[in-house]
């Protein structure tokens, strides 16, 4: 999270803004009050223009638009790490481009005013901590402006367990990140989303014991110049938890004999059905000739069948690959007389 705080000549109308990891916040700033944000430059990508915007993009994708920034005769923003500050002067090369100095600051003012009469880098001058400090760093390379190859980002050791081989709906809560055919040289900073994209965090390759939701990975690739890219975002969706298995039943059967209810008949014909199963799921059927010491596959129509003892039961499958199992049926077929 970043903190960007607008400070006036007076500290009652001043007002911050936090900003988590890879969210664009717009931020309108009015002319009589300095942008002040928390954070050392080594952290900007770059500081583009657009229109009157002074558009800050970080290294973890986060990106500042200040709104009618440049309408200020003298635009600059304030930067802070600790009890360190840096000023950063914003203007416009014979190119058009806009260029950017940072210069480290020896003290700080309590409040500043950027319609004084004395703006903000005339007092930068004088409170250079020496002249070495003059322009730490140039955000516009001239030379380099081209992005990054932001490379493939992929999932390593993950099994996607299901029907569906490919769908990355999984119940393996631990797998790593794996980025490949990024520029060479360049920086990789991984991020996470569990809110379907709205907000960003840092994240590590490695992840592990994740609890059942949507996760969404995406990779952010800085080169030497301070451009970005991202990779195309993956996601997985996580689910450890067994399905409802529903209730099997026995249907279209006639339980002849002295008891209607215990399943010990002369029909040789009927159906099996299953209820309350979780939606989606995929559904195997079972039977059982060896009192459940053995299984095999069937169908729903049970015909034809030889005397004997029939045990039954359904396999539930959701899509993430979690398994239940509903209750055994019983069934007893004597047709001898």
């Amino acid at each position: 999270m970043v903190q960007v705080s607008l400070m006036a000549n007076n500290a009652s109308k001043n007002n911050t803004v936090d900003i988590n990891v890879g969210q664009t916040k717009n931020i309108v700033v009015d002319p009589k009050v300095i942008a002040k944000i928390d954070i050392n430059p080594e952290k900007i990508a770059s500081i583009t223009r657009d229109g009157n915007s002074a558009v800050i993009h970080l290294k973890d994708g986060t990106e500042i638009v200040l709104e009618n920034f440049f309408i200020s005769e003298n635009p600059q923003i304030l930067l802070n790490e600790g009890q360190i500050y840096w000023a950063a002067n914003l203007a416009e090369d014979a190119t058009g481009q806009t260029t950017v100095n940072y210069l480290e600051l020896k003290e700080i003012p309590k409040y500043i005013d950027a319609s004084s009469s004395v703006p903000i880098w005339s007092w930068v001058v004088s409170a250079l901590a020496g002249a070495g400090t003059v322009a730490l760093l140039s955000q516009q390379d001239a030379k380099d402006k081209t992005p990054p190859e932001p490379g493939k980002l992929s999932f390593q050791n993950l099994l996607d367990s299901g029907e569906l081989t490919q769908d990355q709906i999984t119940n393996d809560n631990k797998f790593n990140l794996k980025l490949s055919g990024q520029e060479k040289g360049s920086s990789v900073t991984y991020l996470i989303s569990t809110d379907e994209g709205k907000t960003w965090q840092e994240t590590t390759l490695n992840q592990k014991d994740l609890a059942d939701g949507i996760y969404l990975y995406k990779a952010v690739v800085t080169d030497a110049a301070g451009n970005t890219s991202e990779t195309a975002v993956q996601k997985v969706v996580v689910d450890t938890t067994a399905p409802q298995a529903g209730e099997l039943t026995l249907s279209d059967l006639s339980d002849t004999g002295i008891s209607a209810t215990d399943q010990i008949t002369q029909d040789k014909n009927f159906n099996l059905k299953l209820e309350g199963q979780e939606s989606g799921s995929r559904v195997t059927y079972l039977v059982s000739t060896d009192e459940g010491k053995t299984w095999q596959e069937t169908t729903l129509n049970q015909k034809d069948l030889a005397d004997g003892i029939y045990l039954y039961k359904a396999v539930v499958t959701d899509a993430a690959g979690n398994t239940s199992e509903t209750a055994v049926q019983k069934v007893v077929v004597d047709t001898t007389t």
